[in-house]
């Protein structure tokens, strides 16, 4: 093999292996990585209040279209379908806003962004000792993560604290 074969293969092999890093580096950049966190909890009625964190760790956007809470018991229960006026403020100008109302679904998240909202469920839970896990539909695929219930809020107040 002469020189400039030499060269040439060398050359050939750094840029094979520079493509794998690129192709493995985007791979990983724009994988779905959501994650999910039940921050507190609040009953209502024949609902719960959940005061949800959606982290994205993804380089590109994600929008949550559905959800729903399955519990080891295998009950399903839809959240994020309906809004709900849930606290009207008695001093609006300090808040910057009149009320406080449950969001619907679709729910947009920018990459390396987290969002925290209230979703309301449209039934009540079978129970907070038991299991759950969240599905999510998305722009990008389903996603089933594992979800632990906090203890619930006796005072709405107290939740509304922990809404940014």
């Amino acid at each position: 093999m002469t020189t400039m074969d030499r060269v040439t293969f060398d050359i050939a092999v750094v840029s094979f292996i520079l493509s794998v890093y690129n192709f493995v580096e985007a791979l990983m950049k724009n994988a779905k990585r959501l994650s999910v966190s039940i921050k507190h909890l609040y009953k209502l009625d024949n609902h719960v209040v959940m005061l949800i964190e959606f982290t994205n760790r993804s380089h590109l956007g994600i929008s949550i279209t559905s959800g729903e809470l399955v519990s080891d018991l295998n009950k399903r229960v839809v959240l994020g379908e309906t809004s709900r006026e849930l606290f009207r403020y008695s001093n609006p100008d300090a808040k910057g806003k009149a009320f406080e109302r449950s969001v619907t679904f679709p729910i947009n998240i920018d990459p390396l962004r987290s969002e925290r909202v209230l979703l309301l469920t449209e039934d009540d839970l079978p129970g907070f000792s038991c299991s759950y896990r969240i599905v999510l539909g998305s722009s990008r695929g389903k996603i089933s993560k594992n979800v632990v219930l906090p203890a619930g809020h006796e005072d709405f107040v107290s939740l509304l604290e922990h809404l940014n």
